[in-house]
């Protein structure tokens, strides 16, 4: 019996039964292991109930730290939901995938056709093989698209099918997705997830990888991009934003790809072609690969209160200057009534018999079960399986060897990503001849002429960046001034009693207390150690309290999830992994050394954040404005807390000026070079002028001047008056510096703290105005 296989799977799978009239996808009907099955069993190494489990967990842990998440417009609290995923694959045999395939290729080019048909001779309707009526008042079909010849006669650039096993075994279509498919960039990451648990199984059962297939849909659509002469095809994905259920796959795509992730706004039609608004001007854009439905798409023609689509975007695709992936008008071909009458359709227009089964109008068909690790035992769920294929560009199709397998959640057997359930790799094997390929499934891509270069960084994304550099910057600043204040509270000799108002003065500046909040307003009434402990430590989870160590790190990971197409995914790891430990703790009264462990675990990411920006990120536009939002936000911390300590008159004070020396990373630099108690020129030195410090005044705004002037067109605008600026105190300050911390001059200090506050408001104002104000404009088409 194949059931005693190593006691593993089918083991810890005999007491689970499918339902009565559902298809076993785990066991024949003797209850044997299917022969794909028994293979997985044999060749997955301590396969056990505890191996699951942790195999599971790890499972878990990745979709976190990758930030893979399905959000659910409907949820009560409107967040991301993490994406749900087993650790079992779904797993398809090399025979039966090459006849499911060959069916679904026919079916491909049969839509297509259908298309060109209803928007072209209109021969179906003529001929009554589709009923008018079923088209005409279909709500995807789209009589602006009528007598439109899109670039190479694809309708259908990328076509999906959501398909089910019926009891007898065989596959049925029951839903034809063709406006904007999703599903294969959570298919592509299942992948990378579930091949590293079982690398054994995976290479002995010969999966296929499903590069290519990403591979050969970029190249398709950056080589039909229509370009004239001697230009580079520019390759944009319409995106409706952050919010939309799907966007992490939006952005996942364009990083994979190397397309530019764009939205709505970022897009203007001028002259019937399609532009995209980047900081360095309009930037021709040739293809977009859409995952925005028709009726938003376009105000002007189409649905005219969407503000997600671009005005004129029709007319420029009309005029054959640009691609766009799905064509318009294919949302009809999503109707069921159409499937019906495929089979003489299909006759008609290609000469031979469907070869795929669609299912009937008004039936409905028992899903299949397969097998499901739930909550540390072996259950089974009902399934079904979206299969994608891309054109070749040349008439034919190319079907990923994979799938979206979706399983069904407590609830029955409904397969839904709105309705909870979740997701499966799927495990296409070949047969003993298949050439695999490569097998890394997430190292694509399409990068070379796809219009990834620094003239190409859009508004909206030097945006983002800009303020991941901010609040990455503050969430730093915020979580060390919490640990130089709190490592203190318990030792009246660390922070006496005449030094509290200072740092509480610091803190207040900072955000990290509120005045109005009743706590926080007794420890600044009296500042007794254990009022101020209890203060700081209460705020530091506290989301709602704007500048809070918790309210600046989910800034910081909402900023960077919407710049992921161009951050490195071991960012998006590092800033998940915080934002989830912040979480865990969230509504719980935790005490000093929790809170210290919490603070100190959040400076070590967020340093490590940086030293990832500085080692992967391109030297581009984008990367600039992130670089002058974290010296910005360095130069006013800097600037408002020797402000603080200033005004408060304690400036003698040795152990105050250690702790600034500590809350800007400079004390054990002051230490190797003066080797005695701090004083208070020699700090302002440091902190203010000195130019090798990286964390002084002067090095921020050497670097704020140094990028600010290598921006596109800030030598024709009033940045050049603030670069100006910057260089004149720079130079002003390095005059009036010995190169050992003394000044010369009383006022010298209060003039760069003053000057520097006042140039840091400017520079963000102007810089907002100069290069992102205008991508909030109503959108507007022009001729």
């Amino acid at each position: 019996m194949v059931r005693a296989i190593d006691g593993g799977l089918a083991a810890l799978a005999a007491d689970v039964a499918v339902p009565t009239g559902h298809f076993d996808e785990l066991f024949d009907e003797r209850h044997t292991l299917r022969p794909a099955w028994a293979d997985f069993s044999r060749h997955a190494t301590h396969f056990s109930a505890e191996q699951l489990t942790r195999a599971r967990a790890r499972a878990d842990r990745q979709i976190h730290d990758n930030g893979v998440t399905y959000n659910v417009y409907a949820s009560s609290d409107g967040q991301a939901r993490p994406w749900t995923l087993d650790v079992l694959p779904f797993i398809v045999t090399a025979g039966e995938w090459s006849a499911l395939a060959t069916g679904l290729r026919q079916r491909a080019r049969l839509l297509n056709a259908v298309a060109a048909d209803l928007y072209g001779r209109r021969d179906l309707l003529t001929e009554r093989l589709l009923p008018p009526s079923l088209v005409l008042q279909h709500p995807g079909f789209l009589r602006a698209c009528h007598a439109v010849q899109p670039v190479d006669g694809v309708f259908l650039h990328l076509v999906a099918f959501d398909l089910a096993r019926g009891p007898d075994g065989e596959w049925v279509v029951l839903d034809t997705r063709t406006q904007a498919p999703s599903g294969a960039g959570y298919a592509l990451e299942n992948r990378a997830t579930i091949s590293r648990l079982f690398p054994e199984a995976f290479r002995a059962l010969r999966v296929h990888p499903l590069g290519a297939f990403f591979h050969g849909l970029g190249r398709t659509l950056v080589d039909r991009a229509p370009v004239d002469a001697g230009d580079t095809p520019h390759v944009v994905l319409l995106t409706p934003g952050p919010y939309n259920e799907t966007y992490f796959e939006h952005a996942y795509l364009a990083k994979q790809l190397g397309f530019s992730l764009v939205e709505g706004g970022d897009l203007t039609v001028r002259h019937d072609r399609v532009f995209l608004k980047t900081v360095a001007g309009l930037r021709p854009v040739h293809a977009i690969l859409r995952r925005l439905d028709d009726d938003y798409c376009d105000p002007l023609e189409l649905r005219p209160d969407s503000t997600l689509g671009v005005p004129g975007l029709l007319r420029a695709w009309r005029a054959g200057h640009v691609l766009v992936a799905n064509a318009f008008g294919t949302g009809v071909l999503e109707s069921r009534l159409l499937s019906s009458a495929l089979p003489g359709i299909c006759e008609r227009l290609l000469g031979e018999p469907l070869g795929s089964r669609s299912l009937p109008v008004g039936d409905a068909v028992p899903l299949s079960h397969a097998p499901v690790w739930h909550e540390g035992a072996m259950t089974n769920r009902a399934l079904g399986l979206r299969v994608f294929l891309a054109t070749d560009g040349s008439g034919d199709y190319h079907v990923m060897p994979g799938g979206l397998a979706r399983i069904a959640g407590d609830d029955g057997d409904t397969v839904s990503g709105q309705r909870g359930g979740g997701s499966k790799d799927t495990w296409i094997l070949s047969d003993g001849d298949a050439d695999l390929g490569s097998s890394v499934e997430h190292r694509l891509v399409v990068r070379e002429s796809s219009g990834r270069d620094e003239g190409a960084t859009p508004s909206r994304a030097a945006e983002h960046l800009f303020w991941l550099g901010r609040y990455a910057e503050r969430s730093e600043n915020c979580a060390r001034l919490l640990r130089a204040v709190l490592e203190r509270v318990t030792d009246t000799d660390a922070l006496p009693r005449r030094l509290r108002p200072v740092v509480l003065a610091t803190c207040l500046d900072q955000g990290l207390l509120n005045a109005e909040d009743p706590e926080d307003a007794r420890a600044l009434a009296e500042p007794t150690a254990g009022a101020i402990e209890r203060a700081l430590v209460d705020g530091l989870l506290e989301t709602k309290q704007h500048y809070s160590l918790a309210f600046n790190v989910t800034q910081t990971v909402r900023v960077a999830g919407a710049a992921r197409d161009r951050l490195s995914s071991d960012n998006s790891r590092l800033l998940n992994r915080l934002q989830q430990q912040l979480a865990a703790t969230a509504g719980v009264r935790i005490g000093l050394d929790e809170a210290l462990e919490i603070v100190d675990h959040a400076i070590i990411t967020l340093v490590a954040v940086g030293g990832l920006e500085m080692a992967h990120m391109p030297r581009d536009h984008g990367w600039r404005f992130l670089s002058i939002g974290r010296h910005l936000e360095r130069l006013s911390f800097i600037a408002s807390t020797l402000d603080d300590v200033a005004r408060v008159g304690v400036r003698s004070e040795p152990l105050l000026l250690e702790w600034l020396l500590e809350l800007s990373d400079s004390l054990v630099s002051y230490r190797a070079r003066f080797m005695r108690p701090p004083e208070w020129p020699h700090v302002v030195g440091m902190l203010l002028l000195d130019p090798h410090n990286p964390r002084s005044a002067v090095f921020q705004i050497a670097k704020l001047a140094k990028h600010v002037a290598m921006l596109p067109g800030a030598q024709d605008s009033e940045l050049a008056d603030l670069v100006a600026d910057l260089d004149q105190l720079r130079l002003g300050t390095a005059a009036s510096h010995d190169g050992q911390g003394d000044l010369f001059g009383r006022d010298l200090g209060a003039h760069v703290i003053d000057r520097s506050q006042r140039l840091a408001v400017q520079l963000s104002d102007a810089l907002t105005l100069r290069y992102f104000s205008h991508i909030y404009d109503v959108a507007r088409a022009t001729v």
